[in-house]
């Protein structure tokens, strides 16, 4: 969680001060083998250096999520579309637990899981320990945005109109597996 968290930090800093980082670049090292890297410039441009350990975090995002509408939502804030494929997948899956599609890390539970008919994954509760919650207020919206402890990836928004007085978690299924119960060990 630390780790997570640190790298967002570093990421808005750098963002804040102007530095532009590229990502996805091969570093060749030692007997010419390719590594994942990347370049941060400094705002005058003037110097540069690589970081293949922050490089790590945005690549290793990139590479299982491609340019893809699960990596827009997860890195860029984005939503699924309104019962999304993954969606008319997920929404009648086994009893199991949905994970974090990068880390493979348990976020929300079946037994958690109601039908909300909002065209979202919709959850009353979230794995202990698993989110962290963030005020968002774009778009003119008082929200709280639900992110993963173990990547900070974007997932969703939390709600307070949940069946019973319950809160809402509602969860962009792009970014999401399942693993049924039967199958963890």
């Amino acid at each position: 969680m630390l780790k997570s968290l640190f790298y967002h930090f570093l990421r808005n800093y750098l963002k804040f001060y102007g530095y532009i980082y590229f990502r996805d670049i091969k570093i060749y090292g030692k007997n010419n083998i390719p590594k994942k890297g990347g370049l941060l410039f400094s705002p005058n441009h003037q110097s540069a250096f690589i970081d293949p350990v922050l490089v790590a975090s945005y690549n290793s995002g990139k590479f299982k999520l491609g340019d893809s509408e699960a990596y827009n939502v997860a890195f860029n804030k984005g939503t699924d579309a309104r019962f999304c494929k993954e969606y008319q997948i997920f929404k009648n899956t086994p009893d199991g637990i949905f994970i974090d599609k990068l880390s493979g890390e348990p976020l929300f539970d079946t037994n958690d899981r109601f039908v909300s008919r909002s065209g979202w994954l919709s959850f009353t509760k979230p794995v202990d320990g698993s989110v962290y919650e963030l005020p968002d207020n774009t778009y003119g919206m008082q929200r709280t945005e639900i992110r993963s402890v173990s990547t900070d990836i974007h997932l969703g928004h939390v709600f307070d109109d949940g069946p019973n007085g319950m809160p809402r978690y509602c969860i962009n299924a792009t970014v999401l597996e399942f693993k049924a119960r039967k199958d963890i060990s």
